[in-house]
């Protein structure tokens, strides 16, 4: 165990090492934003390529060419937006990390980087473009996605063109025109210059052309066997595919001059009756080692699929299980992401390694064929396995490489999956930690000024209670017991809770917060009035008539049209009378609500709806909301009551003079947070009269709520 965690936490370390680099983290959201287009780049492949033999005779009909061009149309398209689109998000997504509060640098370093791209990729002795665009010069996106912004944020913050920072006109469409329009024609033409004198200097036509060249005489090593370039082969396409390249494409020409040929010899053979002699070659090398695409795709879509609790992944893994079934992996690549991932990098390296080791021994013994037949690379895994190795042999065979290395890949998904969780539970523990500080400071919290990182967290967290309620999932209301000084329970505040899938529940304060600035706090309170409002019609119905359910807005709901309306629309609904269903607000809000808000409460207030202050006594709400009955009880703030008992003279003043106020206003007060008999013991001395707490009993949930409902009865 200790070895285990040793590892899991080497490796976590070293993926928190790598997200520290803005690069790294800006290469990896470009390539999640590439997924759409893939999507559709992949699907249009599958139905150009599609295995039915009526189908593609339909394909080659009058009506079918159509289908096909289009489709083809639709295919080209996408892929050659895919680099365009990846240079752009790089810069992009680069700039947000260095300067997150910029957009306009941003945005800027978006279209120099796709003119740099255009610069890179154009093949300068044809003076052609287009037929360089795509997946297959993804690393050149990354190259310009990240130059671009670097040069250009330096010659930015050195001020070398245009106006001054501090000499901003009032147009700044103006200003950042005049300011960055002489860096990016500086930049496109120094990349541009560079481009060209490399590419003359070294003979090459583009700097694409010249990679591949590198790439494509690396292998094969002189006089060493098929197997061993058979084996740098699958670790140098493996090694380029984490890099975020097309390691199958770029090393195209190692395939075609060394082992394609390896291939026709098996075939020449196999045509004159003679016995293969060539195990490894071209397509037993693509048929072993490239299932489902690089890494063996379709394996991790199935290993996600089987034991992965991230609902992000699964989704992703559904959607990505037909490309990869015709051997299409990007969507899984780009999407996990796998590249620059350590914890996938273990198995995504050394399953193809496996599974050619194991097909090159049952070869070696004759206990499956040899590869004597050539196969389209799109046809699904066991279609040419069955071409390739006989109808049930190869099939069999193929079954078992997969199942082996789904069980490979499960405890690396399970690791990933740790992972994500440890990195989200510390960012949104994280995220809490920073709004209580502003709680404490009486501020608002800004998540806009949030690093990046926890910007990121706050996002998913966002979106997740956005489909949360929309799918009634782990979101419920637990209700927390009032009682008087009898110990009569006249009713329980709403508390809202909210199980996230990695950190469970939510600090409930960083919920509202999420939800206020996610532009779905309407959604979430309509949630909670409903079910504040079912619960008391449960409650009527099982004789509990007299009690009462608070629950919490925010100054923002107060300023929405319709909040009267959709409180008025459930207590029509379950039949409830407005005066079980009371409002809190805080202190806070209270003070800084504007007319109109007060208006809505007074609106509130004439419907007969009682209306509450929460966190009372440590701001400075005017005497006026009290004086002219705007609000019918107050809530002491917890700061008072958590330290009564420990004779705080101060607090003991306050609330005395709190219950004073509350008397000749003729108001009800209720005391938060108790916790001792000693404690309400003081606030009884005190004039306090109504008490919530864990003294009386933790938030129940419904369930709960009503048992203790029932406890209280037979206690009388």
């Amino acid at each position: 165990m200790e070895r285990r965690g040793s590892f899991k936490s080497i490796l976590f370390k070293i993926n928190d090492g790598l997200l520290s680099f803005p690069a790294v983290v800006a290469i990896r959201k470009a390539m999640i934003c590439s997924i759409p287009v893939f999507l559709v780049s992949s699907f249009s492949n599958i139905l150009i390529a599609f295995p039915i033999y009526q189908y593609q005779v339909f394909l080659q009909g009058e009506i079918g060419k159509d289908v096909l061009h289009y489709l083809s149309i639709i295919q080209k398209s996408a892929d050659a937006l895919v680099g365009i689109l990846v240079a752009a998000a790089v810069a992009h997504y680069y700039v947000q990390e260095v300067h997150p509060k910029n957009t306009e640098l941003a945005w800027i370093s978006s279209v120099l980087s796709i003119v740099n791209y255009g610069v890179m990729v154009i093949d300068h002795e044809k003076g052609q473009i287009m037929a360089q665009l795509g997946v297959n010069t993804m690393f050149i996106s990354f190259i310009s996605g990240l130059l671009s912004p670097i040069l250009f944020l330096w010659m930015y913050d050195h001020e070398f063109f245009g106006p001054k920072k501090s000499q901003r006109t009032v147009d700044p469409t103006w200003w950042w025109t005049i300011k960055s329009g002489p860096a990016c024609i500086v930049i496109g033409a120094v990349i541009l210059t560079l481009t060209y004198l490399f590419c003359s200097l070294t003979h090459i036509t583009s700097i694409y052309n010249g990679f591949y060249i590198f790439f494509n005489k690396v292998l094969p090593i002189k006089n060493a066997a098929a197997e061993i370039n058979a084996v740098l082969l699958i670790v140098l396409r493996q090694i380029l595919c984490l890099l975020g390249m097309n390691g199958g494409v770029l090393t195209r020409e190692i395939n075609f001059n060394y082992f394609e040929p390896l291939l026709m010899e098996n075939i020449d053979a196999a045509t004159d009756g003679l016995t293969p002699k060539n195990i490894v070659n071209s397509d037993s090398i693509g048929m072993v080692t490239s299932a489902g695409g690089a890494g063996m795709g379709l394996a991790l879509v199935i290993a996600i699929l089987l034991v992965s609790v991230s609902a992000r992944k699964k989704w992703l893994a559904k959607f990505s299980m037909l490309p990869a079934i015709f051997n299409i992996s990007e969507i899984l690549q780009y999407g996990v992401p796998l590249a620059f991932s350590p914890i996938y990098a273990i198995p995504f390296m050394i399953i193809p390694l496996i599974n050619f080791f194991i097909y090159w021994v049952l070869a070696k013994v004759r206990l499956i064929p040899m590869v004597v037949k050539t196969s389209d690379w799109i046809l699904p895994y066991f279609v040419q396995a069955s071409g390739q190795l006989g109808v049930m042999t190869g099939p069999v065979f193929i079954t078992l490489l997969l199942v082996l290395d789904v069980l490979i890949y499960i405890p690396f998904v399970k690791l990933s999956d740790e992972y994500d969780k440890y990195v989200f539970q510390r960012d949104v523990a994280e995220l809490t930690k920073l709004l209580q500080q502003s709680e404490e400071k009486n501020i608002a919290f800004d998540h806009l000024s949030l690093p990046n990182r926890l910007r990121t967290a706050w996002e998913i967290l966002v979106n997740d209670l956005s489909i949360d309620l929309k799918q009634g999932h782990n979101i419920q209301m637990y209700y927390q017991p009032q009682i008087d000084i009898d110990g009569r329970c006249i009713g329980a505040e709403a508390l809202l809770r909210w199980k996230q899938e990695l950190v469970g529940f939510v600090y409930p304060p960083l919920v509202i917060a999420v939800a206020k600035n996610g532009e779905i706090l309407e959604e979430l309170e309509a949630f909670i009035f409903n079910e504040a409002a079912k619960e008391l019609s449960r409650l009527e119905r099982n004789n509990h008539n007299e009690l009462k359910i608070s629950v919490n807005i925010t100054a923002t709901s107060l300023l929405r049209d319709n909040l009267v309306e959709m409180l008025d629309d459930v207590v029509r609904r379950y039949g409830i009378k407005t005066t079980q269903l009371w409002i809190e607000l805080t202190e806070q809000d209270a003070i800084t609500s504007p007319q109109i808000a007060l208006q809505r409460l007074e609106t509130l207030k004439n419907k007969g709806y009682k209306l509450l202050i929460d966190d009372f006594g440590m701001g400075h709400t005017s005497l006026k909301y009290l004086q002219f009955g705007m609000f019918d009880t107050i809530k002491l703030d917890g700061s008072l009551t958590r330290n009564i008992a420990q004779e705080d003279a101060n607090n003991s003043t306050i609330i005395a003079s709190i219950t004073k106020l509350a008397e000749k206003f003729n108001l009800g007060i209720v005391a938060e947070y108790v916790e001792s008999m000693n404690q309400k013991k003081m606030l009884e001395y005190l004039g306090v009269r109504y008490f919530q707490g864990y003294l009386i009993s933790k938030p129940l949930d419904e369930v709960e709520f009503r048992t203790f409902l029932e406890s209280r009865e037979e206690l009388k």
